[in-house]
Formats: structure tokens, sequence, C-alpha cells
């Protein structure tokens, strides 16, 4: 099946840094930023979270297995696609929630042709 690349995401990696004071903060990584991507809807999960009515979307993208770097394959729930990112700079440390996509996994698409990489995000942001 031929595929449209005609997304831009960047895929980011939790790391460890520190505030002015020294006080240890978690902060954004790019791993590969601006690459070509499709995105693919899946089915959507509404469910009741401590009173109150959360919703979630589940994203599927594909990008060429070969946009990311060995040194960060595989990718891992400390992971995450900012989507759409023609406006968003490298490194990107508080993009729009709404442009923020959680990755859940990740499958190898043929031999090392493409990669599947399902994520959510909350939808009510």
């Amino acid at each position: 099946m031929q595929r449209r690349y005609d997304r831009i995401a960047t895929i980011q990696r939790a790391t460890m840094g520190f505030s002015e004071s020294g006080a240890p903060i978690e902060t954004w990584a790019d791993i590969a930023f601006q690459v070509p991507a499709y995105q693919m809807p899946t089915p959507g999960d509404e469910k009741m979270s401590q009173a109150q009515e959360v919703a979630e979307q589940e994203v599927t993208f594909i990008t060429r297995f070969h946009n990311i770097p060995d040194a960060s394959k595989p990718l891992t729930p400390k992971d995450r696609i900012i989507c759409p990112a023609h406006d968003v700079s490298a490194d990107a440390q508080e993009p729009a929630a709404r442009l923020v996509f959680d990755i859940l996994g990740t499958d190898e698409l043929g031999r090392e042709a493409d990669l599947r990489i399902r994520c959510k995000r909350r939808a009510d942001v």
C-alpha cells in the first residue's frame, strides 16, 4: 500500500536536566526533528476518572524506519511525538497540549522499511 507521508512530526525523549538552582528537572530532547509521517486515527476511548469524564484519542503514526537514529531505537513510553510540528522549534519543552502524543509502542513494518508508532493523547485538551 502506498502511503502519503503528509504530516511533519518531531519525536522527543524525556531526559533529566537541571534547573538554574541545580534541582533536577525533566526536559525533552529531539530524537528526530521534523520528519515526514503518515497519520491514521484509531478508535477513541472514554472513561470516568475521579468523577470526571476523560476522553483519549489513539493515533498511529507511520514513518520511515531510518528516520529514527539507531541509538534511539526502540522508542518507549518515555518518548513523545509532536504533530504537526511545522511551527515547533527544536527541543521544544512546552508545545501546545493538543499537539503532544504519548508513545505506547512501536512495530517494525517490513524489513526495516517503516516504523508504526502507536500513540495516545487526551482529546479534551
